[in-house]
C-alpha cells in the first residue's frame, strides 16, 4: 500500500464518525488490536475487508485508499510545470524515474498521460544520448497509443495522434505519418494534421502529394479567413475604421485568390454581409444628419449588391461545383468524388433564398429602391446550368 493514505484515513474517518476502535473492531468483525495496527501502519486490512470498512465510512474504496485515479486540469498543469523544471535542473534519469511514478498512478487519467508524451517529447534531447533520446521517445509513443486505445475523447485522441505524428516525423518514420493522417484530408474537415502530411511528404521526396496537400491546406486557410471575416462584421458596436479594415483586408485576400472564381459562395456571403453594415452604417448617418456621408455609404452598399449578385451568378450558371484554377491545380483531384453536384431543384432553392435576402427589411432604407429592384431582376434572370449526371 505504498504511496497510499489508507491508515490516516482509517484514523480520520473512524473519528469523524465519532467511535472508538473497539467499536469499529466490533462492526467489522477483528479484534481491537488489529484496527489499531491499520491505524499505525503496521499492518494492512485484508483486501476482502476493504468494501466494509469504504461501505462503514460511505466512501469508495479508492476514497479509503487515498488514490486518486483523475487528476483535476490544475493538478495536471502542477505536475507538468514541476518536472519541465526539474528536466532542467536535476538529473534526467532521476526526473525520468518520477514520472513513470506519476504514469503508473495515473495510469487511467488519459489527459495526464497526453502530457507526460509532449512533455518527454520536448524533453528527449535531454537524455544524454541519442540512443536514450529514441527510448524516451518511444516511451511518449507508448502512452499515446495508449490514450487512442481506450480514451472516449475524440480530441483527447486527436491530441495524443498528432503527438505521435511529431515522433514519427523525429524519427525518421514519415511513411508512418503519411499512413495514419492521410485519410484525414477530408473535405470540410480543419484539423492539425496537415503540416504533418507536408512534412513528411517533404521529407519522403513525394512532392506531388506534398504539393496537393499544400494547395488544400492554402485553399481551405483562405475560405476560414473569408468565413471568420463575415463572423467579424456581425459583430455589433464595431467603430468605423475596424469595419472598414476588415473589409479592405478581406477584399485583398478575396482578389489576389480569386475567391469569386473558386467558392463563389464563400464571396457572395461576405459582399453581402459587408452590404447590411454599410446599411447599419448609413442608417447612424441619416440620423445624425451626415447626408454626404450618408451618400456615399449607400454607394457602398449597392457596390456589395452587385457584387453580391456577381458572385450569386457564378454560382449558379457554374451548376454549383466547386473547382480550382490555374494556381489551384490541384484541387481537382482533392474534390473529386467529394463533392457532389447539385440538382436543377438545389440550384432553384439557391436563387429562392437570394432573392428572399434582397427582401431584407434593412434595404428598405436605401434611396435607390430602383436600383435595388433591378438587382433583383437580375437574380430571376440568371440561367441555370444543369449538372451533369
Amino acid at each position: 500500500m505504498s504511496g497510499l493514505k489508507l491508515a490516516e484515513n482509517i484514523v480520520k474517518n473512524r473519528k469523524n464518525r465519532g467511535i472508538t476502535q473497539e467499536e469499529l473492531a466490533e462492526f467489522i468483525g477483528v479484534t481491537k488490536a488489529s484496527v489499531s495496527k491499520w491505524e499505525t501502519g503496521t499492518t494492512t486490512p485484508d483486501i476482502q475487508i476493504l468494501p466494509q470498512l469504504a461501505s462503514f465510512f460511505d466512501i469508495s474504496v479508492d476514497e479509503l485508499l487515498g488514490y486518486e485515479a483523475q487528476l483535476t486540469k490544475d493538478q495536471i498543469r502542477f505536475y507538468y510545470q514541476q518536472l519541465a523544471h526539474d528536466f532542467a535542473e536535476k538529473p534526467f534519469d532521476e526526473v525520468m524515474e518520477k514520472c513513470e511514478s506519476l504514469v503508473k498512478q495515473y495510469y487511467c487519467c488519459y489527459e495526464f498521460l497526453e502530457n507526460i508524451a509532449g512533455l518527454l517529447l520536448n524533453h528527449a534531447n535531454l537524455a544524454g544520448s541519442e540512443e536514450k533520446g529514441r527510448e524516451v521517445l518511444k516511451r511518449a509513443e507508448q502512452l499515446c497509443h495508449r490514450v487512442i486505445e481506450n480514451c472516449r475523447e475524440i480530441s483527447r485522441c486527436e491530441n495524443a495522434a498528432a503527438i505521435c505524428g511529431v515522433i514519427q516525423l523525429y524519427t525518421g518514420r514519415a511513411d508512418e505519418v503519411v499512413k495514419t493522417f492521410s485519410e484525414k484530408l477530408e473535405a470540410n474537415r480543419v484539423d492539425d494534421y496537415a503540416g504533418l502530411l507536408m512534412a513528411a511528404y517533404l521529407q519522403l521526396g513525394q512532392y506531388n502529394q506534398a504539393e496537393l496537400v499544400i494547395q488544400v491546406e492554402m485553399y481551405r486557410s483562405v475560405l476560414q479567413i473569408i468565413e471568420s471575416s463575415v463572423y467579424m462584421l456581425s459583430l455589433p458596436e464595431q467603430p468605423p475604421e475596424k469595419i472598414e479594415e476588415t473589409i479592405r483586408r478581406t477584399d485583398v485576400i478575396l482578389e489576389h485568390f480569386q475567391v469569386g472564381t473558386l467558392h463563389p459562395n464563400e464571396s457572395a456571403k461576405f459582399h453581402y454581409q459587408a452590404a447590411l453594415v454599410y446599411c447599419g452604417c448609413l442608417k447612424k448617418a441619416q440620423e445624425e444628419g451626415e447626408m454626404i456621408e450618408a451618400g456615399e455609404l449607400e454607394g457602398e452598399v449597392f457596390s456589395r449588391l452587385d457584387k453580391y449578385c456577381s458572385a450569386v451568378e457564378r454560382l449558379l450558371t457554374d451548376g454549383i461545383k466547386l473547382h480550382g484554377d490555374d494556381y489551384f491545380s490541384r484541387l481537382d483531384e482533392w474534390l473529386e468524388g467529394l463533392v457532389v453536384n447539385s440538382e436543377v431543384r438545389a440550384a432553384e432553392l439557391v436563387r429562392e433564398s437570394v432573392s428572399a435576402s434582397l427582401q431584407n427589411p434593412v434595404f428598405q432604407l436605401l434611396s435607390g429602391q430602383e436600383r435595388l429592384q433591378r438587382i433583383k431582376e437580375r437574380i430571376a434572370r440568371i440561367q441555370i446550368k444543369k449538372s451533369e449526371k
